[in-house]
């Protein structure tokens, strides 16, 4: 019943060409960029992007979102584009101050 286990194999290490990934041009439907479509719309891990708009959509105070990834990968312009969408008409609220008047604390400020 009981099949005696095998040994495992050793790892063979890895060669230095399959180290790093590698676009190869030929693949590329176009010759240059200028003849690439724009892509419309936020590109990326759609989890990430989802969690990102969970984080955006909370607008309770004490919650914070941590966004992390390689540089020149638009993090920010990525919130500010998602944050705009969400909350367009969102506007800065006025500045209230309120001192207490002592002579007369029954006043009221206006």
């Amino acid at each position: 019943m009981n099949e005696p286990t095998k040994p495992l194999e050793k790892a063979k290490p890895l060669g230095v060409e399959k180290l790093r990934w590698r676009c190869e041009p030929s693949r590329l439907p176009f010759e240059t960029t200028a003849q690439a479509d724009l892509r419309e719309g936020f590109v990326g891990q759609e989890r990430a992007l989802r969690a990102l708009k969970m984080g955006v959509e909370l607008t309770a105070p004490g919650y914070n979102v941590f966004v992390c990834g390689l540089s020149g990968t638009s993090r920010g312009g990525t919130i500010a584009r998602m944050i705009g969408e969400l909350h367009p008409g969102t506007k800065e609220s006025s500045d209230r101050c309120y001192v207490n008047n002592s002579r007369s604390p029954t006043a009221r400020a206006s």
